[in-house]
């Protein structure tokens, strides 16, 4: 069985007022407005399905966080003229057996600040890339049920460097990075156990950065985990 589809939509966040956190000053930004494209194709035969789609975005106006009336380290939400978002995803899973599953997914972003506008200072952002938005990610993964009441998966995530800022500073820069997490379930009667570690390897990573502040945000370390649910 094989589908292909093709979707257009317009996206709409409107304008408000807020104030800073930091100077306190009330201000305004604009609406965003995007147009977006997407082309998919599914196709499911026999033990496998793969799945992929194309889709790129054109933003007016659309809204990020900036500097305000104290400059660095004020942040306020700001308008940027023209930013546009193009990228493509695909996935497969494969069933050698019954009892066993595979995945894999990779996905490729392409993302840029066409025209900030605003104080001419801002011509130094053409071109860069929007905030989290790394260029590639990808997974692979397995499931195994070895009876009917067991289940054992393993997760492997990867991500690409990417930026915490529109700014595209050094400081700003988020390093690549690679987790393993997994995780197993298994039902006796009404409950089931579940245990997980996340992070096996306990690799150290950013999530975002502050370099105004000096502060930044860190990912999870490994991570233990059991739960028992019961279903009445």
């Amino acid at each position: 069985r094989q589908s292909v589809t093709a979707l257009y939509y317009r996206g709409y966040s409107p304008g408000a007022a807020a104030v800073s956190f930091v100077s306190f000053t009330p201000y305004e930004f604009a609406r965003e407005t995007s147009d977006n494209i997407e082309l998919a194709w599914r196709s499911d035969h026999d033990s496998v399905t793969f799945n992929a789609n194309v889709f790129a975005s054109w933003y007016k106006g659309q809204q990020l966080f900036g500097n305000g009336p104290l400059g660095v380290g004020d942040s306020v939400v700001v308008n940027a003229d023209r930013t546009r978002t193009i990228g493509a995803e695909a996935d497969t899973v494969w069933k050698p057996t019954p009892t066993l599953s595979l995945t894999a997914g990779l996905g490729l972003l392409d993302t840029r600040i066409v025209r900030f506008g605003g104080d001419p200072s801002n011509d130094l952002n053409n071109g860069n890339d929007l905030p989290f938005s790394p260029s590639v990610t990808g997974r692979v993964a397995a499931a195994w049920e070895p009876t009917a009441k067991s289940r054992l998966d393993a997760n492997v995530r990867y991500s690409a460097a990417r930026f915490s800022a529109y700014q595209n500073t050094a400081d700003d820069r988020l390093g690549n990075h690679v987790l393993l997490d997994l995780r197993a379930r298994h039902f006796i009667g009404r409950f089931s156990l579940n245990v997980f570690v996340e992070n096996v390897f306990d690799r150290f990573y950013f999530t975002a950065k502050n370099p105004v502040f000096g502060a930044a945000n860190i990912g999870r370390p490994r991570t233990f985990g059991a739960a028992i649910r019961a279903a009445f």
